[in-house]
């Protein structure tokens, strides 16, 4: 029994936990979940409990408070201290209203034994009397006015999801997030704030601006954190509402912004501002930016961005599409005496023009990179909308997802370049816009993830000079139907050419099969691998045994004359591809007949409950079911109500009949 009952309570606590993970995630997006937050989170809660069995006094319980109406609302009154009610909807769990006498000085919030949410907010009430607040353990969300408690100054929390101190904050997934500082007057201290995240509306009405930054580094805030607060009634800087390494807003009048190099922070990120996740710039039409990092934090830009950033030559390494990779971007713009960068045809490139950073995703029509280019960067045409690129023959190298996603119709790959990405994944991934691709004799390797899931790719002539083709190189492109390798190809890897229905070699090599076969996703049966003038039939996957046998081939002569329909790895592919062989007159051996008939019940029956008409239609005309077996297969289809398939059963019964009249 005890056994049992620890069960139930591990299974409750797991329950509760993953309740309140979805309702943070509702609240704040998808941010990471440590992986031992669960384990925390149950010893805080075991811990709060033990607490709450030792103390000596406790408030009213939640049994205590059912049935205790509100009779204005029909809402539960609950009273946690003197003086002080609560006032929870049906469920009990959320806190919708409040009322407090005056005079009393601290008020105190609590569950009654169950987990409540504090919803007040949009309640227009004013306590100037209180002065603390009184957090208890059941208690897992706040959420409230300043206006409501505008002269708090102290904060006592026993819950584990809230800090004690001189404000709230709360703690989400190890992220401390500022809730209230309540209403700070004018001339008032402010003390610093160790909080990773402002809320909205943490500052709304406080009339005091300065003090409070002390040394502390705001990852992300809200636009609206500060709504409401003298902080929006600062003069602005070059277009910007900013004070001590704090971007607030944007000045309502500005049409040009500058981001400046900031330094004389009073946090340790010497040089680096915090800002809204979301800076309003809709009458922006041009920024300039005086440090690239600024740029980390923001998700919306204007047209035209000013790259005045003179940082050291490694910065040019760095995944400019992570920072500059809104779609409003129309031109790139550098400073005239910039030591650093250069911009061609509104390019973004390094000043001695050896490496390109950044393409503006608003970029149409055709780009011919200049000779001179080494390198394309990170990400630099990810997302872009230019229809057809011309790499020229001084290029070496191209980084990582360099064309991903673009709607990149043309490739002219030059002369000079000589891998594809090589170990840099996925160059030309999800472009879904191309239709055929040329690889040149100069290139020797298409490197990882090259074509990766090109959705309308349908045709790729590989020249001979070609050796390496690295794993997953053309897997997920659906409409490639066949490909024809070279004999220069040494090594292809795994899973290149999954989504492929016919793979031609010269010769063949280890671990052909290992990139050949392996997909579930297909929409045909069988793949054919064809090794100089012989052609093997295969089974969309292996059983794993003989995958491994036959990748330890070598050249075409080490392969099994046999049919491979045997060695799938489940019974409805080892039927699908013997299917076939005989449908195709491929093998029409006894050995292939009498397997498909010692399974055509089955085969039928599952072509049966699988809706699949045509194919059972298909599989009837070749006269491999028994007459008992179309009998029972008669009944089964008039159950599922199919008339279709009832009449062709009733047609091959007839052909026995008429066979039996003739003898």
């Amino acid at each position: 029994m005890e056994k049992n009952c620890k069960y139930e309570e591990e299974e409750l606590l797991e329950k509760e936990f993953q309740s309140q993970v979805m309702n943070m995630k509702q609240k704040y997006g998808e941010i990471p979940v440590p992986a031992h937050a669960r384990d925390r989170m149950l010893a805080g809660i075991r811990q709060a409990k033990e607490e709450k069995e030792r103390s000596v006094s406790r408030v009213i319980s939640l049994e205590d408070r059912k049935g205790r109406k509100n009779m204005n609302n029909n809402l539960i009154s609950f009273n946690p201290c003197q003086d002080v009610f609560l006032y929870f909807d049906s469920s009990l769990k959320n806190c919708v209203d409040i009322d407090i006498k005056d005079g009393v000085d601290t008020v105190v919030f609590d569950g009654g034994n169950s987990k409540v949410n504090i919803n007040l907010r949009n309640v227009n009430k004013q306590f100037p009397d209180v002065k603390t607040i009184v957090i208890n353990e059941d208690v897992i969300e706040i959420n409230i006015s300043n206006f409501m408690f505008p002269n708090v100054r102290n904060v006592v929390s026993h819950s584990q999801y809230f800090y004690s101190g001189r404000y709230l904050i709360s703690s989400v997934y190890f992220s401390d997030v500022l809730r209230n500082v309540f209403c700070i007057r004018p001339g008032e201290d402010i003390e610093g704030i160790t909080a990773d995240t402002i809320e909205d509306y943490a500052f709304e009405g406080c009339m005091e601006t300065d003090g409070f930054f002390g040394g502390t580094m705001y990852h992300e805030f809200s636009e609206k954190a500060f709504a409401g607060s003298a902080f929006l009634n600062l003069p602005p800087h070059n277009g910007l509402i900013v004070k001590d390494g704090i971007i607030f807003a944007v000045d309502d009048d500005a049409t040009e912004i500058s981001i400046d190099e900031f330094t004389d922070a009073p946090h340790k990120y010497t040089g680096f501002y915090s800002m809204p996740v979301d800076l309003d710039l809709k009458h922006v039409k041009k920024m300039t930016l005086h440090h690239l990092n600024h740029a980390e934090s923001m998700t919306v830009f204007p047209e035209t961005v000013v790259i005045a950033d003179e940082s050291d030559a490694t910065r040019r390494r760095r995944n400019y599409c992570g920072v500059l990779n809104d779609k409003r971007i129309k031109n790139f713009e550098v400073k005239p005496d910039s030591q650093s960068f250069k911009v061609i045809d509104g390019i973004l490139y390094s000043k001695d023009g050896r490496y390109l950073l950044k393409c503006q995703r608003g970029k149409t029509g055709h780009v011919s990179i200049p000779e001179g280019t080494k390198t394309i960067g990170v990400e630099a045409f990810r997302e872009c909308m230019i229809s057809s690129v011309s790499l020229p023959d001084s290029l070496t190298e191209i980084k990582g997802n360099a064309f991903s996603c673009s709607l990149i119709q043309k490739i002219d790959f030059g002369h000079g370049i000589t891998s594809l990405g090589d170990y840099e994944a996925h160059v030309f991934s999800h472009c879904n816009d191309l239709i055929h691709v040329e690889i040149p004799s100069n290139i020797e390797t298409i490197g990882n993830g090259a074509f990766f899931s090109c959705k309308n790719l349908e045709s790729v002539k590989i020249h001979e000079g070609v050796k390496w083709i690295r794993d997953s190189a053309f897997a997920e492109c659906d409409n490639l139907r066949s490909v024809e390798l070279p004999s220069s190809v040494e090594y292809i890897g795994d899973s290149s050419f999954i989504s492929t229905e016919t793979l031609k070699v010269d010769s063949a090599f280890g671990g052909l099969l290992y990139a050949f076969t392996g997909s579930y996703a297909a929409d045909f049966d069988v793949k054919k691998l064809i090794i100089k003038d012989k052609t093997y039939y295969l089974p969309l996957v292996f059983n794993p045994k003989q995958l491994y046998i036959l990748n330890m081939c070598n050249k075409a002569a080490e392969f099994p004359n046999r049919p491979f329909y045997k060695d799938a790895i489940c019974t409805e592919l080892k039927q699908n591809t013997a299917l076939y062989l005989y449908e195709n007159h491929i093998d029409n051996s006894d050995e292939v007949k009498k397997y498909l008939k010692r399974s055509s019940k089955q085969i039928a029956y599952r072509l049966l409950d699988a809706n699949k008409d045509d194919k059972l239609v298909k599989f009837l005309r070749l006269g491999l079911l028994s007459k008992a077996s179309l009998n029972e297969l008669l009944l089964s289809s008039r159950e599922k109500d199919n008339a279709s398939i009832s009449s062709y059963i009733l047609e091959e019964l007839d052909k026995f009949s008429q066979s039996t009249f003739r003898l």
